[in-house]
C-alpha cells in the first residue's frame, strides 16, 4: 500500500515541482528482483515521469536511472509482474526494487467487480476513480448487454419488446449463439462451452450487465490477434486471482502504466493496454460460415496509420487534459490519462471522418455533378463496425423553384433498395440520385442483406477505406435559361441499420448528417456575347469579314474565338460562314445557319449581324456587328 512515507516523498517532489521543473542532475543504480531472482527486461522510471523517461534493466537486472536530487519514489515494472518502488534519494547506489510475478493461473470463477456505485461490492471503480467512471457509464462499453438494439436483434423483438424482424433465438432456438463473448464478456469468459448457459445473453444478471467493464478489460493478459469469435483462450487470456483476493485488495489491474505502487490495487505493467490488438479480441470476427462480420482491425492495420504510430488508443481514447488517474493522486503529464468515452459513433466523431466536396458544371444541356468522398480522419473504413452500418449520398438539382430536375439514368447512380423503399420524407430514398456504402452480406438463397450469423458471402463491399477518396458522378437535364438559378446539394447521411429493419423493429433512430456541400449555378442570362471586326469592314462581293467573338460567364471567365463570314455572289444578298461552337465552362455559345441574323436585303450597303448565344437551348446574349458591302471599283 502506500506508506505514509512514500505520499511524503511524492509531495516533496511535487511542491519542488510547482516552481519549476526538476532538475535530473543525479542518478540512481541498483537492480531490479522478484522471489527468484534478478529481472532482465524491468522498465524503471521516477514515479509518474512520462515516456520515453525510463531505462530497462540488463540481464542481471541492474539499472542506472538519471533522477532529480532529494527525495525520490523509483518505481519498476514488466509485463505479467506487479510493480514495485522504493523511496530514496538522488545518489543512491545498491538499491534494490522488487516486483511481483503473477505466476497463478486464470481463475474462471473470479467474482467480477462491478464499478457501479450501487452495485453493492465493498469497493467499486466509480469510488476513487470518478471521471473515468462517469466518462465509461455513459460510452457504449457500458451498454452492451442491456442495448435496445442489441436484445433486439438477439431475441427478435421491437424497441417495445413486441416480436418483430429477425431474431438470432428465434431463427436458432436452441443455440446460444457467441453474442454475449462481446456484449456480455464477463459472463462468457466464465465458461468455455458455447451451450452453457453462461453465453446466454438473456440470463445475464448483476456485474454482468455492466458490459464491458472495468474490471474485465483489466484482467487481459494476452490477445491472439483471429477472426474467431471472442472465446476465452482462443482469442484472448486473462488473470484472474482466486477469490478473495490474496491481499484483501482489487489486483491484479492490468494497465498501460509501468509505474502503479499502490500495492492494494496490484498495478501490473501489460502493454496489450495500449495497443490496438487489445481491440481486435471484438472488432475482428467472422462468422461460423467464414463470413467477415467485423473488420475494423484488419482495416486499420492495412492503412498507414500503425507506421505513423496511430492506434485505436490515439483515437478513441485521446487524452483530453486531466493529469490524474486517481481522486487526489499524484499529478502525471496529460498524456498518460486517457479518456473513457471510447468516443466513436458520436455526432462529432461521424462529422469529422470523412470530407465531401462538390464540383458542377452546366454544359451541352445538362447539369454535371461530381461528388469526392475523402475518408480524411477515420483510421479504417467508414462505415466501419457491425455490417449493418450504412452510409446514403443523396444527390439532388432544384432550378430556382425549388422544382427537381430530372436525373439522366444513363450517367447517374442511384440509392440501392436497402436505402428504404417507399417515401423519401420518410426517409426512404431507394431510387433517388445517389449512393449507398455498406457491406451488404447475403445467403444462398439470393437474400440480401442478411444478419451475419445467416450469410454465407459477401455481396458487396463498397465501403471507403482509411485515407481513400470515392468519387461518382451524376447527370441531369438542363431546362436552360427558364431553370434560372440552379442548386445542386449534396448530403451524406450515416445509419446505424437497414432501413426496412429499423422500420419493423420501431427503433426510431434518426440519420446523422455526416457532410454536405452545395453549388449554386448562375442563371443562363449570365452569359455575354461581344463581337468584334478584324481588319476592313468594307467589302466587295466574294471577300471575307474576319471578327472574333468573346463570351464571358458570370464569374468573369472569358474564351475569344477567331471566325468569319464569306460574302456570297452577287444577287442572293445573304450570308455564309464557317462553324463557331463554344465550350465555357458548362455554357454553350454557338452560332448558326438559323441563328445568324443578317439585316439589310439590298445589293450594297451597311448590313448588321447579330450572333446568338444559346445555353440550354434558349437565347442568352447576343453580340453584333455591322459591315459595308460596296460596290466593285468602276461599276
Amino acid at each position: 500500500m502506500f506508506k505514509a512515507s512514500s505520499i511524503a516523498a511524492i509531495a516533496l517532489i511535487l511542491i519542488a515541482g510547482a516552481a519549476g521543473p526538476s532538475v535530473f542532475a543525479d542518478t540512481v543504480s541498483g537492480t531490479v528482483v522478484t522471489e527468484h531472482g534478478p529481472v532482465e527486461g524491468a522498465r524503471v522510471r521516477v514515479h509518474t515521469e512520462p515516456d520515453p523517461n525510463y531505462v530497462l534493466t540488463d540481464s542481471n537486472g541492474n539499472f542506472t536511472l538519471t533522477t532529480p536530487s532529494g527525495p525520490v519514489v523509483i518505481t519498476a515494472g514488466k509485463y505479467l509482474n506487479a510493480c514495485g518502488s522504493v523511496e530514496t534519494t538522488g545518489g543512491s547506489t545498491g538499491v534494490e526494487i522488487v516486483i511481483e510475478p503473477l505466476t497463478y493461473f486464470d481463475d474462471m470463477s473470479y467474482e467480477w467487480i462491478d464499478p457501479r456505485s450501487d452495485s453493492g461490492h465493498a469497493w467499486r471503480c466509480s469510488q476513487c476513480h470518478t471521471r473515468f467512471f462517469d466518462q465509461w457509464e455513459v460510452s457504449v462499453m457500458a451498454t452492451t448487454v442491456d442495448n435496445v438494439y442489441v436484445q433486439s436483434y438477439y431475441n427478435g423483438t421491437d424497441i417495445h419488446g413486441n416480436p418483430a424482424g429477425f431474431g438470432y433465438r428465434v431463427e436458432h432456438p436452441d443455440d446460444y449463439g457467441d453474442c454475449a463473448g462481446c456484449h456480455a464478456p464477463g459472463m462468457a469468459s466464465k465458461s468455455l462451452d458455447l451451450g452453457s448457459e453462461a453465453w446466454n445473453l438473456n440470463n445475464a444478471t448483476g456485474d454482468v450487465m455492466s458490459g464491458i467493464h472495468c474490471d474485465w478489460c483489466h484482467k487481459v493478459s494476452g490477445v491472439l490477434v483471429n477472426t474467431n469469435p471472442a472465446y476465452l483462450q482462443q482469442k484472448y487470456l486473462m488473470k484472474r486471482p482466486r477469490n478473495p483476493v490474496p491481499n484483501g485488495g482489487a489486483g491484479p489491474m492490468l494497465g498501460a502504466l509501468d509505474d502503479i505502487e499502490y500495492e492494494w490495487m496490484g498495478g501490473t505493467y501489460s502493454p496489450y493496454m495500449k495497443d490496438s490488438r487489445l481491440c481486435a479480441i471484438c472488432h475482428l470476427d467472422n462468422s461460423h460460415a467464414g463470413v467477415p462480420s467485423e473488420e475494423t482491425f484488419t482495416e486499420w492495420q492495412n492503412s498507414s496509420y500503425p507506421a505513423a504510430g496511430e492506434g485505436c488508443p490515439e483515437c478513441h481514447m485521446e487524452p483530453y487534459g486531466d493529469t490524474t488517474i486517481l481522486d487526489g493522486g499524484p499529478v502525471r503529464d496529460p498524456n498518460q490519462v486517457h479518456n473513457h468515452h471510447f468516443y466513436g459513433k458520436t455526432e462529432e466523431d461521424l462529422t469529422n471522418a470523412v470530407t465531401l466536396t462538390l464540383d458542377t458544371v452546366r454544359e451541352s444541356g445538362q447539369v454535371v455533378a461530381t461528388v469526392h468522398i475523402e475518408n480524411t480522419d477515420a483510421g479504417h473504413s467508414v462505415p466501419t463496425g457491425f455490417h449493418t452500418r450504412n452510409l446514403i449520398l443523396l444527390v439532388e438539382a432544384v432550378d430556382e423553384g425549388g422544382a427537381p430536375l430530372t436525373s439522366v439514368p444513363a450517367s447517374t447512380e442511384y440509392v440501392p433498395d436497402w436505402g428504404g423503399i417507399g417515401d423519401p420524407e420518410q426517409g426512404n430514398y431507394a431510387g433517388l440520385p445517389g449512393r449507398g456504402f455498406a457491406k451488404v452480406l447475403g445467403d444462398d438463397m439470393g437474400n440480401a442483406p442478411v444478419f451475419y450469423t445467416e450469410a454465407t458471402q459477401v455481396v458487396s463491399d463498397n465501403r471507403i477505406e482509411a485515407e481513400a477518396t470515392d468519387t461518382s458522378v451524376y447527370t441531369f437535364e438542363d431546362p436552360g435559361a427558364s431553370a434560372g438559378t440552379v442548386t445542386v446539394n449534396a448530403r451524406l447521411l450515416y445509419r446505424r441499420a437497414w432501413k426496412a429493419e429499423m422500420d419493423v423493429k420501431q427503433w426510431g433512430i434518426p440519420d446523422v448528417l455526416m457532410e454536405e456541400d452545395a453549388d449554386v449555378l448562375p442563371p443562363a442570362e449570365s452569359v455575354t456575347v461581344e463581337t468584334s471586326v478584324v481588319g476592313s469592314s468594307q467589302l466587295e462581293r466574294g471577300d471575307t469579314l474576319l471578327f472574333n467573338v468573346t463570351v464571358t460567364n458570370l464569374t468573369g471567365t472569358t474564351v475569344t474565338v477567331a471566325t468569319r463570314a464569306e460574302v456570297d455572289a452577287p444577287g442572293e444578298h445573304s450570308l455564309t460562314r464557317g462553324p463557331l461552337n463554344i465550350v465555357l465552362d458548362g455554357f454553350e455559345v454557338y452560332s448558326n445557319v438559323h441563328r445568324l441574323r443578317v439585316h439589310n436585303y439590298a445589293p450594297y450597303g451597311t448590313y448588321l449581324m447579330d450572333v446568338i448565344g444559346e445555353v440550354g437551348g434558349s437565347e442568352a446574349d447576343r453580340g453584333s456587328l455591322t459591315f459595308d458591302v460596296v460596290p466593285p471599283p468602276g461599276s
